[in-house]
């Protein structure tokens, strides 16, 4: 999702979206926040509820999450 955000290419984003909408996956809040603004920044409506927080909040809850991660599988 990062990399369609920093084309700007809403059509591959939203495509992304609904593959994993299909295959029943469960999108972090950072993909969902980005996809959010991209569909924003475009104009078209957003079928979910933004994240309130910032990127660098999800970024970090993320690695938090896998440093904890990885000194769990020790």
């Amino acid at each position: 999702m990062k990399c369609y955000g920093l084309d700007n290419d809403i059509a591959a984003a939203k495509a992304l979206y609904q593959q994993m909408q299909e295959e029943h996956m469960q999108p972090d809040e950072l993909c969902l926040k980005r996809l959010a603004l991209l569909l924003k920044s475009a104009g078209e409506p957003v079928p979910f509820t933004e994240p309130p927080e910032s990127f660098r909040f999800y970024a970090d809850k993320l690695r938090r999450g896998s440093s904890n991660q990885l000194s769990e599988d020790d």
